[in-house]
Order: structure tokens, then C-alpha cells, then sequence
């Protein structure tokens, strides 16, 4: 059950970038 943690987190990150940059501009 480690990869659920994994692809949750890594789905985080990805938001967290995402709404970064689109935050910025």
C-alpha cells in the first residue's frame, strides 16, 4: 500500500506546480 502514498503525494506535487505558475501569471 506504499504506492497509493506515493502516487497521492506525487499527485500533490504536480497540483502544487501547476497552480504555481498559473497562480503567478
Amino acid at each position: 500500500m506504499r504506492t497509493l502514498a506515493l502516487l497521492s503525494s506525487l499527485l500533490l506535487l504536480a497540483l502544487h506546480a501547476q497552480a504555481q505558475p498559473l497562480g503567478e501569471r
